[in-house]
Protein backbone atom coordinates (compact mmCIF):
# COMPACT_ATOMS: atom_id res chain seq x y z
CA UNK A 1 0.00 0.00 0.00
CA UNK A 2 1.65 3.52 -1.20
CA UNK A 3 0.92 6.66 0.64
CA UNK A 4 0.61 9.39 -2.12
CA UNK A 5 3.04 11.41 -3.49
CA UNK A 6 2.99 14.96 -1.71
CA UNK A 7 2.45 17.58 -3.99
CA UNK A 8 5.63 18.79 -5.75
CA UNK A 9 7.06 22.01 -4.92
CA UNK A 10 8.74 24.49 -8.11
CA UNK A 11 12.19 24.44 -8.82
CA UNK A 12 12.53 21.20 -6.77
CA UNK A 13 13.19 17.78 -9.34
CA UNK A 14 11.71 14.62 -7.96
CA UNK A 15 13.93 12.03 -8.47
CA UNK A 16 13.21 8.30 -8.73
CA UNK A 17 16.20 7.28 -6.95
CA UNK A 18 18.95 8.10 -4.83
CA UNK A 19 22.92 6.61 -4.36
CA UNK A 20 24.07 6.91 -0.67
CA UNK A 21 27.40 5.49 0.67
CA UNK A 22 27.71 4.39 -2.10
CA UNK A 23 24.44 2.30 -2.71
CA UNK A 24 21.72 3.29 -4.79
CA UNK A 25 18.27 3.04 -3.45
CA UNK A 26 14.91 3.33 -5.50
CA UNK A 27 11.61 5.41 -4.36
CA UNK A 28 10.20 2.04 -3.15
CA UNK A 29 13.25 0.84 -1.48
CA UNK A 30 14.48 -1.79 -3.53
CA UNK A 31 18.28 -2.44 -4.49
CA UNK A 32 17.42 -3.76 -8.17
CA UNK A 33 19.47 -0.62 -9.77
CA UNK A 34 22.15 -1.05 -7.69
CA UNK A 35 22.66 -5.05 -7.59
CA UNK A 36 22.38 -4.78 -11.52
CA UNK A 37 24.81 -2.30 -11.92
CA UNK A 38 27.08 -4.11 -9.65
CA UNK A 39 26.63 -7.35 -11.74
CA UNK A 40 27.44 -5.93 -14.58
CA UNK A 41 30.37 -4.01 -13.62
CA UNK A 42 31.87 -7.60 -12.27
CA UNK A 43 31.19 -8.87 -15.47
CA UNK A 44 32.99 -6.08 -17.12
CA UNK A 45 36.03 -6.55 -15.21
CA UNK A 46 36.06 -10.11 -15.41
CA UNK A 47 36.07 -9.98 -19.23
CA UNK A 48 38.80 -7.45 -19.20
CA UNK A 49 40.86 -9.74 -17.33
CA UNK A 50 40.10 -12.72 -19.64
CA UNK A 51 40.93 -10.50 -22.01
CA UNK A 52 44.66 -10.38 -20.50
CA UNK A 53 45.10 -13.84 -19.27
CA UNK A 54 43.84 -15.23 -23.02
CA UNK A 55 45.62 -12.56 -25.68
CA UNK A 56 48.55 -11.45 -23.81
CA UNK A 57 50.01 -14.35 -21.60
CA UNK A 58 49.77 -12.83 -18.45
CA UNK A 59 49.64 -15.49 -15.81
CA UNK A 60 47.49 -16.26 -13.00
CA UNK A 61 49.75 -14.39 -10.24
CA UNK A 62 49.98 -11.17 -12.22
CA UNK A 63 46.23 -11.24 -12.74
CA UNK A 64 45.72 -11.74 -9.11
CA UNK A 65 48.00 -8.43 -7.63
CA UNK A 66 45.88 -6.19 -10.50
CA UNK A 67 42.67 -7.41 -9.75
CA UNK A 68 40.03 -6.65 -7.27
CA UNK A 69 38.19 -10.07 -8.28
CA UNK A 70 38.32 -13.06 -5.90
CA UNK A 71 41.14 -15.30 -7.45
CA UNK A 72 38.31 -18.11 -7.48
CA UNK A 73 36.46 -16.20 -10.32
CA UNK A 74 39.78 -15.60 -12.60
CA UNK A 75 39.63 -19.63 -13.59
Amino acid sequence: MHAPEPSPLSGIVRCRSLKMLGVVIADDFSVTQHVQQLVTSSAQTNYALRVLRCMHGLDYTRLCSMSIVPPSLLI
